[in-house]
């Protein structure tokens, strides 16, 4: 990936970068948010069978809107080394940090399935891209 491509993909998470509205962690909340399938940019995605407890195990009780809106609204979407659809969206948190929110995809038949979703770093995911592309890219302002 060259410098000017790096650069596009920052400019693009944070110029497409939303407030980040913590969630409490509840069954319900994740119910509500993350209950039913999405409709992505490239088709149906519901959350895998045990993704609230994974959620909680791993203390991403918090990211339960923000897995919605990444799912519903991503900046970009890209295909990972290993096949899944990564799924990606910046967010600004009220003390002004920027969080990056992924959620890992896979596909059964005609939908996909979330197995994954938390924060990473910008450098990490912008080296995942280098290594296997872009397959939806946000418009700024839409």
């Amino acid at each position: 990936m060259t410098e000017s491509e790096k650069e596009h993909y920052k400019k693009l998470l944070f110029a497409t970068a939303e407030v980040f509205k913590p969630s409490n962690g509840t069954e319900e909340e994740f119910q509500k948010y993350l209950g039913s399938p999405m409709l992505t940019p490239l088709g149906t995605v519901r959350m895998g069978a045990n993704q609230y407890s994974k959620f909680m195990a791993k203390n991403r009780g918090n990211l339960f809107i923000a897995a919605k809106e990444t799912l519903e609204n991503p900046s970009f979407v890209f295909r990972a080394e290993n096949g899944t659809r990564v799924y990606v969206k910046s967010f600004v948190s009220a003390d002004g940090k920027k969080k990056n929110v992924i959620s890992a995809t896979i596909e059964r038949g005609d939908i996909g399935i979330s197995i994954t979703t938390h924060e990473e770093r910008l450098n990490q995911i912008l080296s995942k891209i280098r290594k296997t592309g872009i397959l939806y890219e946000k418009a700024p302002g839409l």
